[in-house]
């Protein structure tokens, strides 16, 4: 890039990084920073923008337009947010955004903007997106919503620079489930039709008892179940089941079953709690009819009829 022109920064910076350095060691940190900055990178390129730098920490990007600068501050966060939910290492980001006219020179950009973007980064909080009030302005109706903060002191600049915060919201979390099932090939297949219907399914279990640890272990939002599981083949799901409900009645509970059995369809509806299904094992099936049941189940409907 050359030559003067309006211009929308984005400055990045992780919190508390030299604390998540000393505590994982410079080669881990190294990779989690270089997965970092492959999010970022992807939001940016799809995103009408351009890396300019990697700050150590964060990166710095150009966009022609302050609308996709905010779109793509905010898309930051969610996607981070996202990440942290499965990540054994997680970041807080702060995001600064300005607008103004800036000089290019040797691949870097130059000017009013950059400093009040580095500076708004350095002032947010977790989490934050702060951003001046001449990106908030000419925004558009696409941009994500704003509050004004008021005007900040920033370092290297002569006046107080009005600035708002930027809305971000979070994406729904996928529901959590832990599957029950001895025969490995329909564990693994309910596991990877589950994900596939935007599932997160973060246990297995072969029999009843593990099914029972994993669920106070990971505190799951739907449990999926076999009636009959090892090592007596007889009702060992339907029973896990009853405790789940008893303990933690918020959690769903699908139980799968080769024939239905008004006797375990009776104690099903017994138990207290949220969300319960009791289906055949072929309505799986019917993939979409299957995932709107788990779906139901996760939301707290009941689908145990008279069998």
């Amino acid at each position: 890039m050359s030559g003067a022109r309006t211009v929308s920064v984005v400055f990045t910076d992780i919190v508390a990084s030299t604390e998540i350095l000393s505590r994982v060691g410079a080669r881990r940190m190294d990779a989690l920073l270089a997965e970092h900055h492959a999010l970022l990178r992807h939001i940016v390129l799809t995103g009408e923008g351009a890396e300019i730098k990697s700050t150590g920490d964060g990166l710095m990007a150009a966009f022609s337009g302050a609308g996709p600068a905010m779109r793509a501050a905010a898309s930051m966060q969610r996607a981070l947010d996202a990440s942290n939910r499965s990540a054994e290492v997680r970041f807080g980001m702060r995001v600064g955004v300005a607008t103004g006219d800036a000089h290019a020179r040797d691949g870097d950009w130059f000017g009013t903007p950059v400093v009040q973007a580095a500076r708004l980064c350095a002032l947010a909080d977790p989490d934050e997106i702060l951003a001046t009030e001449a990106t908030v302005l000419v925004g558009g109706a696409q941009a994500p919503q704003a509050r004004r903060v008021g005007a900040l002191e920033l370092k290297g600049l002569d006046a107080p620079v009005q600035t708002w915060q930027v809305s971000w919201q979070k994406e729904p979390a996928a529901p959590r489930v832990v599957i029950a099932e001895d025969a490995a090939l329909m564990r693994e297949g309910l596991s990877r039709l589950l994900e596939r219907g935007g599932f997160d399914v973060v246990g297995q279990a072969r029999d009843a008892a593990e099914l029972l640890t994993l669920v106070t272990e990971l505190r799951p939002d739907v449990v999926v179940t076999d009636v009959r599981m090892p090592p007596t083949f007889a009702d060992e799901g339907i029973a896990a089941a009853e405790r789940i409900a008893a303990e933690r009645p918020g959690v769903g509970i699908v139980v799968l079953s080769q024939n239905l059995e008004p006797i375990h369809a009776e104690r099903l509806r017994a138990c207290r709690g949220a969300g319960l299904a009791y289906l055949l094992k072929d309505a799986v099936i019917d993939v979409e009819s299957f995932l709107g049941t788990a779906r139901r189940v996760a939301a707290g409907e009941r689908e145990v009829g008279a069998a």
